[in-house]
């Protein structure tokens, strides 16, 4: 079932639940990093280090697999230590939405609405994660361009919501700050454009990271703020060579989606190419949504069971250019209800059987001469930090 909000058809947080998801975070995070320090010790048992004596080859194979499913990037240290920094984050924004909400309605006179009263508080929410991003020196983007990706464009342009979620995960498989610009042409003279942008892979509290899509980024992109990786992506589009006129379609996942929606902003002031619409999965987007222009389509896919899209204390606003479309995967894993491919490639398929929703078609149709072109060219690029 698709529950949609906003579009053409057509605010609080819940914080007990936000408090509730951070425990049990902080449990599976705790019981994962306990698990992890006792198979350590089967690195130094006494029967292995015997056994290394007969069979020296066998005994380090079995180290190297056991420390990199323990110590690896897919380890269960790294999983656990996640687990850990997702309930920090999540505890504290719940906590600071309750303080200043509760600070907001002592001091604020009696005849303020409480809608208001929702906007002021995500607005100091929103200012806090900027203070806090502060920390995090942003500096300038590099861009390394990777070529085209003719692998990738052998399957031929997306064919439907899926196809593009799809190609986003494809992207997201690759290095630390890779983006990619998809440019299609079919039978018209327009140019059909797709934009693709992955979300974190650095969840690291290092303050020097040459990693755009690291903390740092999460925290002033969330606060609406200009950041190394957005400015990267307008650099990719341009070394692509997006042009006034094309027809521009952003898509991103995570801290992805919440850069596509501050580029589509950043391009509707700066000039040049024009972004005509924005999908974004599982993306907390709804402190800086409403600073796009009304020409810009938004489609947001949230998975009900995945804490990300939650992340900002705040449900996205009811815009007429802004469609919320929310599904249920709920595979009883943190990482796996915020994946692409588990979780958000199957929601697009049940966002695109939702046909009887006037919103989503409406957004489905204007993407139809997309999913109609002939052929498509993807070049791929790697946006990193410099810092001075």
């Amino acid at each position: 079932m698709v529950d949609v909000t906003g579009g053409p058809a057509s605010i609080a947080a819940d914080c007990q639940d936000m408090q509730t998801t951070a425990g049990l975070l902080g449990s599976v995070g705790l019981r994962i990093c306990g698990d992890a320090l006792r198979l350590h010790t089967y690195l130094i048992d006494f029967g292995l280090l015997e056994s290394a004596l007969i069979d020296p080859g066998g005994a380090l194979s079995f180290e190297t697999t056991l420390l990199n499913a323990l110590d690896g990037p897919a380890g269960l240290g790294p999983l656990g230590a996640h687990c850990l920094e997702l309930q920090m984050g999540l505890a504290a924004a719940a906590q600071a939405y309750l303080s200043v909400d509760s600070d907001v309605r002592r001091l604020a006179p009696q005849y303020l609405p409480d809608v208001a009263l929702d906007l002021l508080t995500f607005g100091h929410l929103g200012s806090l994660a900027g203070l806090l991003g502060q920390l995090y020196p942003d500096g300038a983007p590099a861009l390394a361009p990777l070529g085209v990706d003719s692998a990738g464009d052998e399957a031929g342009p997306p064919r439907d919501l899926a196809g593009l979620v799809a190609g986003l995960d494809r992207r997201g498989r690759g290095r630390p700050g890779e983006v990619d610009v998809r440019i299609m042409t079919g039978a018209g003279p327009v140019r059909h454009v797709v934009v693709d942008i992955p979300g974190t892979r650095d969840w690291s509290f290092d303050r020097h990271d040459a990693d755009v899509a690291n903390v740092g980024s999460n925290l002033r992109a969330m606060a609406g703020q200009s950041t190394t990786y957005e400015r990267g992506v307008i650099e990719a589009m341009a070394a692509a060579g997006v042009r006034p006129g094309d027809d521009v379609t952003i898509v991103g996942h995570s801290l992805g989606g919440v850069i596509a929606v501050n580029t589509a902003r950043t391009l509707a002031t700066a000039g040049g190419a024009t972004v005509n619409r924005v999908i974004t999965a599982g993306a907390p987007i709804s402190g800086v949504v409403g600073q796009v222009p009304t020409s810009v389509r938004v489609l947001a896919l949230e998975n009900r069971y995945d804490v990300v899209p939650h992340a900002d204390g705040a449900p996205n606003p009811d815009l007429g250019n802004v469609t919320t479309a929310t599904f249920g995967r709920d595979h009883g894993d943190v990482g796996a209800n915020h994946g692409l491919s588990q979780s958000y490639l199957p929601g697009a398929r049940d966002v695109q059987a939702d046909d009887e929703d006037r919103s989503i078609a409406a957004f489905l149709h204007d993407l139809q001469p997309t999913f109609e072109a002939s052929s498509v060219v993807t070049r791929g690029y790697v946006v990193t930090r410099t810092l001075q």
